[in-house]
């Protein structure tokens, strides 16, 4: 990589972690957000994860290691500068860096025959530590785990072990799979409360520029619109209209009820009995309304606050640092 394409920032992180002409470290180029660079190291021989191997038996899979700060991030501190360390390590191919698909025709490609056994050995698990070292005036590096100062080598040492060690730690491996299968599962039943809502409710999120609604914000309550294709109706000839959705959605449950009611004598929730005991047309249409309204205005919120209340647990599972 050129030498002018990296900041003096950069060139001066790189120093403090190129602790070893052998090390493999590719700095990034400038920027305006962040000041890292990458580090690529092979996997041992001996291990319960086998690397990758082209058809002149060179490995293919390699550990990248990340290691970076944002640089609105660096912070004064008394008498010193001081930014998160983002550090991270994954496991990667060389090959695939340059091409999007690997090819059995390409010498320099992993072989099937490698990928099948690779795929069959223990994986090694991504790891990220967002908080752990502190850089001090570009010079020290704390590290909050033993509350003390360490080499940048000890940084790069700690993680490329750690990655090493998820394909031992059973433990470790267990809450990553149970966090992992909960994160997959909140997304389909995140769609089936907004579907709920669709076709029950006649209520949709209005489309909006914004990509990360949803994902990484919550749903504005605002947003929640009735579906401009759906029929309308007024509420008993009142000024308050409801989609024919809710209409038949309260139509049916009321039904629901008078069955169960009367095919086995159970009165759900008690409704059939406050309706009948209800003698005055005028309150019984107040209750009609009252219901109506609560059906097609409370309920589609409370299951939007439910989507919201899942996104916010998927940010924290995603944030989530599990100890190895």
């Amino acid at each position: 990589m050129e030498q002018s394409n990296i900041s003096e920032e950069t060139k001066k992180l790189v120093k403090l972690f190129k602790y070893s002409k052998k090390l493999e470290l590719i700095p990034w180029k400038d920027n305006e957000e962040a000041v890292g660079f990458s580090i690529l190291r092979e996997y041992p021989d001996r291990g319960e994860f086998i690397p990758t191997r082209n058809s002149q038996g060179k490995k293919d899979s390699v550990t990248m290691i990340r290691i970076w700060y944002l640089k609105n991030d660096i912070k004064k501190y008394r008498n010193q500068t001081r930014a998160k360390l983002q550090v991270s390590v994954n496991k990667a191919s060389r090959y695939l860096f340059n091409h999007i698909f690997p090819n059995p025709q390409d010498p320099e490609s992993p072989t099937e025959t490698s990928v099948e056994k690779s795929k069959q050995s223990k994986q090694p698990i991504d790891l990220n530590e967002p908080n752990r070292y502190t850089l001090i005036n570009g010079r020290k590096i704390m590290d909050s785990k033993i509350n003390k100062n360490i080499k940048a080598k000890q940084v790069i040492e700690n993680i490329y072990q750690e990655h090493l060690n998820t394909t031992r730690n059973y433990f470790f491996r267990s809450k990553i799979y149970i966090r992992q299968n909960v994160i997959d599962s909140i997304e389909p039943v995140k769609k089936w409360l907004l579907k709920i809502n669709f076709y029950l409710f006649g209520k949709q999120i209005q489309k909006t520029d914004d990509f990360g609604i949803g994902v990484f914000s919550l749903y504005p309550y605002d947003k929640l619109i009735d579906n401009p294709n759906a029929l309308k109706m007024k509420i008993l000839g009142s000024d308050l209209p409801i989609s024919y959705n809710s209409a038949i959605t309260f139509t049916t449950f009321i039904s629901l009820l008078l069955l169960i009611k009367y095919s086995f004598n159970y009165d759900l929730f008690g409704i059939i009995h406050f309706i009948e005991n209800i003698n005055n047309s005028f309150f019984l249409a107040v209750f009609t309304a009252e219901a109506l309204w609560f059906l097609d205005f409370i309920i589609p919120r409370i299951i939007l606050y439910i989507a919201n209340c899942l996104i916010k647990f998927y940010l924290f599972l995603i944030d989530l640092k599990i100890q190895t």
